[in-house]
C-alpha cells in the first residue's frame, strides 16, 4: 500500500468515526429523550426568541424550508411548537414554543455539539482555522455543497418527503 493510500485510508475511518459519534448521539436522543437532534437544534433556536418567521428559522439554521417544514409538523405535532399567521401580512407564518415545548428544552440533555464547543474554543486560533480549512476541503471532496447543513451534529435516515416515510 503506497503511503498515500495508508494517509486517505485514515482519514476515512476518523470520517466514519465522527459519523458514528454523531449517529450514537442522535440515537441516544431519540432513545432517553424522545427528541432527535434535529428537532432539539430547531426548540433551542426558538428558545432563544419569543417567536420566528419559518423562513427565518431555516436560515438560521441552515436546512431548507421543506426540511423546516417537516420538523416543524414532527414538533406541533408532539405539542412542542405551535404556528400562526401574522395578523399584518397573512402570508407571513410564524412560529413560537409551546409551554411543552418550554419544558421539553428544560429537560433536554445538552447537544453533542455543545460539548465539541467547548473544547474547540479551547484550542488555539492557528488550529481552528487549521481545521475549519481542512474541514472545508474534505466537504468539498466528498461534494457536500449540495447537502443542506446546519451548525448540529446529527445523523439518521434521509426525508423522502414531508410523509413519515424515510430513505
Amino acid at each position: 500500500m503506497a503511503p498515500h493510500d495508508a494517509i486517505c485510508d485514515q482519514v476515512l475511518k476518523n470520517i466514519r468515526r465522527i459519523i458514528r459519534a454523531i449517529d450514537l448521539h442522535s440515537r441516544h436522543l431519540t432513545h432517553q429523550h424522545g427528541i432527535t437532534g434535529p428537532q432539539a437544534i430547531v426548540l433551542l433556536t426558538l428558545s432563544e426568541v419569543p417567536q420566528m418567521a419559518c423562513t427565518e428559522l431555516a436560515n438560521r439554521i441552515s436546512v431548507s424550508p421543506g426540511t423546516v417544514t417537516d420538523l416543524l409538523n414532527r414538533l406541533t405535532k408532539k405539542g412542542w411548537v405551535e404556528r400562526f399567521r401574522d395578523d399584518q401580512d397573512r402570508r407571513k407564518l410564524w412560529v413560537r414554543l409551546t409551554p411543552e415545548g418550554q419544558g421539553r428544552m428544560a429537560q433536554s440533555p445538552p447537544l453533542l455539539q455543545v460539548e465539541f464547543t467547548n473544547r474547540f474554543q479551547k484550542l488555539a486560533d492557528w488550529e481552528q482555522s487549521l481545521i475549519l480549512s481542512s474541514l472545508q476541503r474534505v466537504a468539498s471532496l466528498m461534494d457536500a455543497e449540495r447537502v443542506d447543513s446546519a451548525p448540529l451534529l446529527t445523523s439518521g435516515p434521509i426525508q423522502a418527503d414531508d410523509s413519515d416515510e424515510t430513505v
